[in-house]
């Protein structure tokens, strides 16, 4: 990112939410950056930015999913749109939603905090 859409106390949040108080957060999810994006942070911590309605096509289901969690995952199934960081190579047309699996902090280990 260029910084201009980073909340302005950013740091702030960032250094809440990798300290022990944070520990229980597994995922940060906001919106919308046109691109959308995905990022893994040093602590385990998956950041999703939504991709913008803006950018479907008209025959296109938009940019959605739905979150599950086990013990050891987090599944993201659902649409990108076209380039879709969120999901890599998937369609942007109507088919069988895509699917994602993000190992969980807890799996990773804390420890670094």
């Amino acid at each position: 990112s260029d910084g201009k859409t980073l909340l302005w106390n950013y740091d702030e949040v960032l250094w809440l939410l990798q300290s022990p108080t944070g520990r229980a957060v597994q995922c940060v999810v906001s919106g919308h950056q046109h691109i959308g994006g995905l990022h893994t942070d040093e602590c385990g911590i998956h950041y999703i930015v939504m991709e913008s309605p803006l950018n479907t096509p008209p025959d296109g289901p938009g940019a959605f999913f739905v979150a599950e969690a086990d013990d050891v995952h987090l599944t993201l199934s659902g649409y990108g749109n076209a380039g879709s960081p969120i999901f890599p190579g998937a369609p942007a047309a109507l088919g069988a939603p895509s699917q994602r699996r993000l190992r969980l902090r807890s799996a990773v280990g804390a420890s670094n905090l």
